[in-house]
């Protein structure tokens, strides 16, 4: 505690006597991002180590302490230099702490997917699914409504310190419907996953520490693999509907073909008006789809 109040008094002889606390930089979390779960409710309460035991540090007074950023000051505050470079400085640890947050989160799903798969939804696990699966589902539901929290921490200070355009594209928002069970490891073999698509921050910073985990291999693995199946059914599909605006315009030439024919050789005035009044149509159905497939059909011979 004593190094907190030590580094705030450095802080406000840097920033010379800057407001440093109630900033309206001061971190708020989202309530959409804490998972909520029908079945964790009837589940124990995790021992206390779980919840005060993050990363390996135990639960004082100076780790609930805040901290004062450069990111905390008012946005209407006159800053000199220096607080410009701290901002800066701020900036790329943001980064950096969004990324390891993310990294996390990413293995955090991993972790309760293959709970949800082997020790909730197994037939083998139904006289442990009260005790010791659940337990281990909520542990790891803790840890990610943890790293979502502070990814949007992270993600809200950089755009407080003016994160540019590309950062900010990067660096996306979080939504609830993002943090869910991943259906590839709980149901491999549902229907209609022609449609699926990964949140985005599963396809940023594949770090090594990704590689390195087995579940986080296999995951990107089977993805790669059905992202690349999905690429070739619509590239199929892509050439068919391309042949069949050439196929169908066509046809429209050749019903007009056959009614100028008919119209030709029809000996009644009647027959002859209805016949060319019926090449006129398809004639025009023909212009129209030209028009309409313009640069998107494919012509074959």
């Amino acid at each position: 505690m004593a190094r907190i109040i030590k580094f705030h008094e450095a802080a406000e002889v840097m920033t010379n006597g800057m407001d440093l606390k109630g900033g309206e930089g001061a971190p708020l979390d989202n309530p959409e991002l804490c998972l909520e779960e029908a079945d964790i409710s009837n589940m124990e309460d995790p021992e206390e180590e779980d919840i005060l035991d993050f990363d390996g540090n135990i639960d004082s007074p100076a780790e609930v302490t805040e901290i004062w950023m450069p990111s905390w000051a008012a946005s209407g505050h006159i800053m000199d230099d220096v607080v410009l470079a701290l901002r800066q400085e701020e900036l790329e640890l943001r980064k950096g702490q969004a990324n390891d947050c993310l990294e996390k989160l990413r293995q955090a799903l991993g972790d309760r997917s293959v709970v949800f798969r082997e020790k909730i939804h197994s037939n083998k696990s139904v006289h442990h699914q009260g005790t010791r699966s659940k337990k281990e589902l909520q542990t790891i539901t803790l840890s990610i409504n943890r790293h979502a929290r502070g990814y949007s921490r992270a993600r809200a200070a950089m755009l407080r310190l003016g994160a540019d355009s590309d950062t900010v594209a990067v660096y996306q928002p979080l939504k609830p419907q993002d943090l869910v069970v991943s259906k590839e490891v709980t149901e491999e073999n549902r229907h209609g996953q022609g449609s699926d698509k990964l949140a985005w921050f599963w396809r940023i910073n594949n770090t090594e520490d990704s590689q390195k985990n087995l579940w986080m291999n296999e995951f990107y693995r089977v993805n790669w693999l059905k992202a690349k199946a999905r690429y070739d059914r619509w590239s199929e599909e892509l050439k068919l509907v391309q042949h069949k605006m050439f196929w169908t315009i066509s046809w429209f030439r050749t019903q007009e073909e056959r009614w100028r024919v008919w119209a030709d050789e029809s000996i009644k005035n009647g027959n002859r008006a209805y016949a060319e009044r019926q090449a006129s149509m398809w004639a025009e159905f023909s212009a129209q789809g030209l028009k309409n497939f313009e640069g998107k059909l494919l012509i074959t011979s």
